[in-house]
This record gives structure tokens, sequence and C-alpha cells, in this order.
């Protein structure tokens, strides 16, 4: 004769115990999750940059070579 209760309580603890694995798991999943922002606003934030860039050297074409010079010696102090 087989004990089927024995049989029904360890298939009950090994469903707890995976259950419990995929609840950890989804909480450290969380947790990495919140402290980096979505890929689109990493993406805009990266756009963003690159056109200041892009404006700023533009616009440094436009300079005339006095400005540059008092430009330069600022920064050299």
């Amino acid at each position: 004769m087989v004990n089927h209760f024995y049989q029904d309580a360890q298939l009950a603890d090994d469903r707890r115990a995976s259950l419990l694995r995929q609840a950890e798991f989804h909480r450290l999943a969380n947790t990495l999750r919140l402290g980096r922002p979505a890929v689109y606003r990493r993406l805009l934030a990266g756009l963003g940059g690159w056109m200041v860039a892009q404006g700023e050297r533009l616009k440094a074409g436009y300079e005339s070579p006095a400005r540059l010079a008092n430009r330069r010696m600022e920064i050299a102090r």
C-alpha cells in the first residue's frame, strides 16, 4: 500500500519551494530595474547629449577670432 499523503505533502513542499525561488528572482530583478532608467530614456539622453555637442561645434564655427582668443585666455587662468 502506497502512502499518498506523504507524496502529496512532498509535492506541495516542492511547489512551495519553487514559488519562493521564483518570487525571490522577481524581487531581485525588480530591484535592479528600479535603479536603471528605461531604454528609451537612455536613448533620448544620449541623443540630447549628441545634439548639444553638435550645436556647440556649429556655434564655435561662427565665432569671431577675437572672441576665441578671449575664451582661450579665460580657460588658461
